[in-house]
This record gives structure tokens, C-alpha cells and sequence, in this order.
């Protein structure tokens, strides 16, 4: 019985003192890496500088189309308090400003004018009582550091009907849809400056509603050499309908917007249908007139509660203007654009 005592002894200090040897070795190595518990619980911070924020998007629409803004009639506070805030943003993405005596607005002046029922939809007509009140463009630009002086131009208007009869006309498909896409598009361009193949204009035009105001004056006093902008791409009511389904209208020189067609129709998901029309329009009008080859992107059935009360931010498919950003994003920094632009 002594001898079994002495060897059970013996067995369990044996077992004792391995175990501390191999709990020895698994302390040293966790003290060798004595970040590896922090970094593991560390959550990974994603960067979205580079990336389409449909929520940053959503945001824009909901804040323009509130009643802060009256509705955006050109001419009126809402307008004013929507332009600069729309500077304020291009402001804080860092664009360079491309507006009168180093702004980021370009002042013009408009005409009296006032609302009427066309089948459904309200429309301005122009009073002939002369110029008597002021809106704006707001205008920045990224630079390229492999074009600076070559430029593609993204656009929405910016404007709406304002208040009529006692009723506010948000205006959230038309057209703070496209602001908020364009917006979104300036601060992830911002962000990649350095590989942009292409400068970039960034144009929020004023009193479209009542004639293409804005943007006629841009044209006709240009802040820079027109024959140096290769293409514009303006965006306008493009966030109701199905998610992908869009339509294309051009106006300029037809080599370069319909290549522009063609390599869209080919990209996956995309689904985009040419439209010819005489009755209704927008700015990329204007731009092609100057020799620009521009184009307005829609959605498919943008015309549903059109100039009407009920355009309202919860019957906005933000997906939809997500969707669209990331594929005008994706085309403008990539080798297409050079293809499609490449002087001979």
C-alpha cells in the first residue's frame, strides 16, 4: 500500500506539472500577438467614400421635397434656401466652385410667371411683366489630374412649382430625385479625383419649370470653354417605376449619344428605351443646341403624379436612384469613357 501511495503521488505531479508546461506554452503565444483578442472584436470600418449611399440619397430627396423648401419655385426663399444648400454640400465634398466671382451660384434673372391645369398637371406661363426676380445655378467641378481642362457634365434641375392655391407641390420625383443622385455621384467623385479620367461639372440648374431658364443661361454666359465639355448626362424624375427600367433622350451630336446608347442598352440590369419626343423636355435640350452631346435619363413612367400634390418622398423608389448613380458612376470612371470620348 506505501509503494502505491508513492507512485499515485508521483502520477498526479507528473500530470501537474505537464499541464502547467502546456499551459505555459498557449499563454506565451497569446502573449507574443497581445492585440489579437482586440483586433478580433474590433469591427471592420467600411469606407464609403467610394461607394453609392442609397440612404444619403433617400435623405436628400426627403429634405428638398419638405415644406422647409416651399416647394423650390424659382424665384422664391424655398429656391434660395435649396440652392445654398445644395452649395453647402458641393462645399463640404470638396468641389472646386465654378459659379460668379468665385461662388458656387450663377445669378440670372426670370420673369413673372404663374400656374395653370395642363390635362392634369400644373404648368407655369410666363407673365410679360419683365425680369423682376433672381434664381441660380449652382455650378462646382472636380478636377482630373489626367484632364483637368476636359470635362463631363452631370446636371439636375433643382426647382418645382412652389405653393399654389394653398397647397404645397413637393416635388420629390421632380426633381429632387435627380438632385439627390447628383449629389451623391459629387462626393464619390470627389473622393477619386486623382483617377477620373474626365474632370467633372457638377450643374444644379435653376427655374427649369418655366422654360429652361437655368440652363439657357449657363449656356449663353459659360463660365468656361463650352467645346471642352464632351458630354452631358442630366438627370430628371427618375425615381418612380420599376427599378432598372429607364428612358434616354438626346439631343447634340448623335455620334457620341448614340454610342452613349448602344454600350448602355449592353450593361446587366440596365434596361433603357430610346424616346423621341417634341412635347415635353428638359435640359439636355438646351446643351445640345450648344453643340454638347447631352442626354436626360427618366424613369419609364416618370409622368405618374407628375406637377401634381401627391409627387411625394414616400412614393420614391430609392433603389431605383441608387441603381442609376452606381451605373452612370461606374460608366463615367471607367476605360468606356475614353473610348467613347477620344478625339482623333
Amino acid at each position: 500500500m506505501g509503494i502505491n501511495k508513492r507512485l499515485l503521488v508521483l502520477t498526479f505531479f507528473i500530470i501537474f506539472v505537464l499541464g502547467s508546461i502546456v499551459l505555459g506554452v498557449f499563454m506565451g503565444c497569446q502573449l507574443k500577438d497581445p492585440d489579437r483578442q482586440l483586433k478580433a472584436a474590433q469591427p471592420q470600418i467600411n469606407d464609403d467614400s467610394y461607394h453609392i449611399d442609397e440612404k444619403r440619397i433617400k435623405e436628400h430627396i426627403r429634405k428638398l421635397a419638405s415644406k422647409d423648401f416651399e416647394g423650390r419655385r424659382a424665384g422664391s426663399r424655398g429656391d434660395a434656401e435649396a440652392s445654398l444648400y445644395l452649395a453647402q454640400e458641393l462645399k463640404e465634398y470638396g468641389l472646386e466652385p465654378l459659379g460668379d466671382k468665385g461662388t458656387f451660384f450663377q445669378s440670372f434673372p426670370i420673369p413673372g410667371a404663374d400656374l395653370r391645369w395642363d390635362n392634369k398637371r400644373l404648368v407655369f406661363y410666363l407673365k410679360d411683366n419683365g425680369n423682376t426676380l433672381l434664381s441660380d445655378n449652382v455650378l462646382g467641378v472636380i478636377k482630373s489630374s489626367k484632364r483637368p481642362e476636359e470635362y463631363v457634365l452631370l446636371s439636375a434641375h433643382f426647382d418645382h412649382l412652389g405653393q399654389w392655391q394653398n397647397r404645397l407641390y413637393p416635388g420629390a420625383n421632380d426633381n429632387a430625385s435627380g438632385v439627390g443622385a447628383v449629389l451623391e455621384m459629387a462626393r464619390v467623385l470627389s473622393s477619386q479625383k486623382k483617377d477620373l479620367p474626365y474632370s467633372i461639372i457638377v450643374a444644379f440648374w435653376g427655374a427649369e419649370e418655366m422654360g429652361l431658364i437655368g440652363s439657357k443661361y449657363f449656356i449663353d454666359n459659360p463660365p468656361l470653354d463650352l467645346k471642352k465639355i464632351y458630354l452631358a448626362i442630366n438627370l430628371d424624375s427618375i425615381g418612380s417605376g420599376n427599378e432598372n427600367h429607364f428612358l434616354y433622350w438626346s439631343a447634340g451630336p448623335r455620334q457620341v449619344t448614340d454610342e452613349l446608347y448602344s454600350r448602355w442598352q449592353n450593361r446587366e440590369q440596365l434596361v433603357i428605351s430610346r424616346q423621341d419626343t417634341t412635347h415635353n423636355t428638359s435640359d439636355h435640350e438646351v446643351l445640345g443646341r450648344a453643340s454638347i452631346p447631352a442626354v436626360t435619363i427618366l424613369s419609364d413612367n416618370w409622368l405618374v403624379n407628375n406637377h401634381t400634390h401627391l409627387d411625394v418622398p414616400d412614393r420614391i423608389n430609392s433603389k431605383k436612384t441608387a441603381f442609376l448613380a452606381r451605373q452612370i458612376i461606374d460608366f463615367i470612371t471607367s476605360p468606356e469613357i475614353t473610348e467613347l470620348l477620344a478625339k482623333e
